[in-house]
């Protein structure tokens, strides 16, 4: 059989398909140098465009995984929109844009200008004659009752009581600062605080910002000589915790220090129990300066 025949023979229909599926496969066997350069420029563009996007080699993936979410993300969007809305937005956009290309005539506007109209007399001129006159007898009894004066009255003064309250009040929070102890802790010089030579001490009902972040008595704080380290310590167990443990009691803090920004540093208390320490002891903060 010649070999040689078999080029110029011509087939169709599925021998032609299969023929053409085999040539596509056998592919990299007959020419594997233009296949391996094919695949390798294929690679480079594929790694070159994260890079042009400001990405490292090691954020290639996470990347195009992003890119693919995308896509995901907006096939179900259009999935789930009815037919019926989406026939309605290009009708929608096409109005907009009829009404910002349209032509607006100035219209004319009539200023009418009313005339003054003439007061009407309020009494006709042949009844001015008419009006009766005061007499003078009247004019006597109206003199005597302007110069009656009025009698004075002495209103007794209320004595001031909101002076009294706040007095009061301070005189109790004063009673508390004196009757509580000061609280033990370290002077750290690396921590770049500024020290306070009178410890400020307040009362209230906190509200929990984060595992060392507190609201107390309309001052912003951080819970001294502790740090929840976000990449050691689960933040929401810790807040968790720090939320049981206050549970809505009234604490008291005492303010030892603040940073540069000035935001203050206290040791808190409840029930004389430090607060900070119980952080510690719990195994969700690092004890620093306590």
């Amino acid at each position: 059989m010649d070999f040689g025949s078999l080029r110029d023979l011509k087939l169709k229909g599925f021998a032609k398909f299969l023929h053409q599926c085999f040539m596509f496969v056998s592919y990299p066997l007959r020419h594997p140098l233009k296949f391996f350069l094919g695949l390798l420029l294929i690679v480079a563009v594929l790694v070159v465009l994260p890079l042009l996007d400001g990405k490292d080699f090691s954020q290639i993936p996470s990347w195009y995984a992003a890119k693919w979410n995308k896509t995901l993300k907006q096939e179900t969007v259009l999935k789930e929109t009815p037919i019926a809305e989406a026939k309605q937005k290009p009708q929608k956009f096409a109005k907009q844009i009829t009404l910002k290309h349209a032509k607006v005539e100035p219209q004319k506007v009539e200023v009418k200008i009313k005339e003054p109209e003439e007061e009407p007399q309020k009494y006709a001129v042949w009844n001015i004659q008419k009006v009766p006159s005061i007499k003078p007898e009247r004019l006597e009894e109206f003199e005597e009752l302007e110069e009656v004066k009025e009698p004075d009255l002495q209103v007794e003064k209320i004595p001031v009581v909101q002076e009294e309250i706040i007095e009061q009040e301070k005189e109790i929070i004063e009673q508390k600062t004196e009757s509580v102890p000061q609280v033990a802790y370290r002077k750290v010089e690396n921590l770049k605080l500024k020290y306070m030579d009178n410890p400020q001490i307040i009362f209230g009902t906190p509200i929990i910002y984060g595992p060392n972040e507190l609201y107390v008595a309309d001052t912003y704080l951080y819970l001294y000589g502790i740090y929840t380290d976000p990449y050691k310590y689960n933040i929401k167990k810790a807040t968790a915790y720090l939320n049981e443990l206050i549970s809505g009691a009234e604490i008291e803090c005492h303010i030892v220090a603040k940073t540069l920004d000035d935001i203050a540093t206290a040791v808190c208390l409840k029930n004389g129990r430090s607060i900070n320490q119980n952080l510690v002891d719990a195994g969700l903060a690092d004890n620093v300066a306590l």
